[in-house]
């Protein structure tokens, strides 16, 4: 270990080194958690950047070198792992085939993702340093369900690359179709009226106000309904949120993505076919989406129903 430390020292910039020993500190603390083996965590924490910092010209004779896949020619960020895992075992004598996959798919994830793979991808998507929407979300999820956490980080990944139109790699796809096996849950099994009228009817159980369901789908591209919903502060409106993120992803409903600062009044989830908004009185008031979507189908909301 002492080995591969040193090469991290003087291979890796000062970011890349901070940032892969947060990994390591958040796979450690998730392979406890799991019951997992700490060391092995570590160790694939460890080698998974070691080839990050490298030139794309770098990389490509690696790949080369390495006979991997010549479609990883011309794309770092798909490669690094697959090349870091075909060099730990002629560099530091790591033959452990399971500290090898981890590494090699961190990136994208695969089928049949063991939990030293789910552990290290989810380590490298929650580590303290990572800041973006829905990191929150991600990092409670992946402490109470591995394969949950995996998939929504794994479609947050997938919708981040289709929006910069890059090469979307199958791996991530697999292994979302293979986790959602795994779960025997996929949200195509409720219907998106369901969903939406579920959500509604959390969001009154938990003290939202003026709650809507508006069907949209004859009228809308991009969604079929709009939920909408009131809360009494920030911090009312930060709950409301999070309580629906967390009860749903218990049923397998993976939030797609979370939208909306601190402080701006309004937050946005998004589930595909389904956008739940929950404003502050002063924000619902300012943006008036009601109005703008008069003309769709207003649903009954059933406040009995439980999620």
């Amino acid at each position: 270990m002492d080995t591969i430390i040193n090469y991290i020292e003087s291979e890796l910039s000062e970011e890349r080194r901070q940032h892969t020993f947060r990994v390591v500190n958040e796979a450690r603390s998730l392979a406890r958690h799991f019951g997992a083996d700490p060391l092995k965590a570590e160790l694939a924490a460890l080698c998974h950047d070691l080839v990050r910092d490298k030139t794309q010209e770098s990389i490509n004779t690696l790949i080369e070198n390495l006979n991997l896949d010549k479609s990883l020619i011309g794309n770092r960020n798909l490669a690094h792992g697959k090349i870091a895992g075909a060099l730990i075992s002629r560099e530091f004598g790591i033959t452990d085939p399971e500290i090898i996959d981890a590494v090699s798919y961190h990136t994208t994830g695969r089928a049949g993702m063991s939990t030293l793979d789910k552990i290290l991808y989810l380590a490298d998507a929650i580590e303290p340093g990572r800041d973006y929407i829905g990191v929150e979300e991600l990092r409670a999820l992946a402490y109470i369900d591995l394969d949950l956490a995996c998939i929504l980080a794994l479609n947050q990944s997938v919708e981040h690359v289709r929006r910069k139109g890059s090469h979307l790699d199958q791996d991530s796809i697999d292994a979302i179709i293979y986790l959602e096996s795994l779960k025997g849950i996929r949200m195509g099994n409720m219907g998106n009226k369901e969903i939406a009228l579920k959500i509604a009817a959390l969001l009154i159980n938990k003290k939202a106000s003026d709650v809507v369901v508006i069907d949209i789908a004859e009228k809308s591209s991009f969604a079929d309904y709009l939920v909408i919903a009131t809360g009494g502060s920030e911090r009312q409106i930060d709950s409301l949120s999070q309580e629906v993120v967390d009860q749903l992803a218990k049923e397998g409903i993976i939030v797609k993505n979370v939208e909306g600062k601190k402080a701006s009044g309004w937050i946005l989830m998004d589930y595909g076919d389904i956008l739940v908004n929950v404003f502050t009185l002063e924000q619902r008031s300012r943006y008036n989406i009601e109005k703008i979507w008069g003309d769709g189908i207003f649903l009954e909301i059933e406040e009995s129903i439980e999620i």
